[in-house]
């Protein structure tokens, strides 16, 4: 419940910032020139300060709260962007506790630019070998020249 309130706190407090009204969570206070701020609202207070504050003033909190989240999609997603970030298989599902392959399989097809990257070197490799492309020019970068000291 905790990421839940974190997240829609969060979302309440950009969504009044676009609204043009600054929101901080949790509020504080000073007892003296000297001492430091003190936290003085518990995440659930700050919460319900927000969600007011956004009625108040009318900003759509539609979406604002994750309702349907389980520890399962967690896992998904850290395989699929483990999968998009170009790990192997075998690293996924050692992360993830797969026993076989089998059950890895899925994030194969979600790792594609690894192949798309390949697939446009080897064709442009055979386009510049048949002659139809020529290779990219390289033009040499220059270097500045070197600040004398003051």
């Amino acid at each position: 419940m905790r990421v839940f309130d974190y997240d829609e706190l969060n979302q309440l407090t950009q969504r009044i910032g676009d609204a043009g009204k600054k929101f901080e969570w949790p509020a504080t206070r000073t007892k003296g020139p000297r001492d430091k701020s003190r936290k003085v609202e518990t995440r659930s207070q700050s919460l319900a300060r927000a969600r007011k504050v956004a009625h108040e003033m009318e900003v759509d909190a539609t979406g604002a709260r994750i309702d349907d989240l389980h520890i399962h999609d967690l896992r998904r997603t850290l395989g699929s962007w483990q999968a998009a970030t170009g790990a192997s298989l075998v690293v996924i599902g050692k992360s993830l506790g797969h026993r076989d392959q089998e059950a890895t399989a899925i994030y194969a097809r979600l790792n594609i630019e690894p192949v798309r990257a390949s697939v446009e070197r080897a064709t442009g490799a055979m386009l510049e070998a048949a002659g139809i492309r020529k290779p990219a020019e390289v033009i040499p970068i220059k270097k500045r020249p070197k600040k004398e000291a003051a």
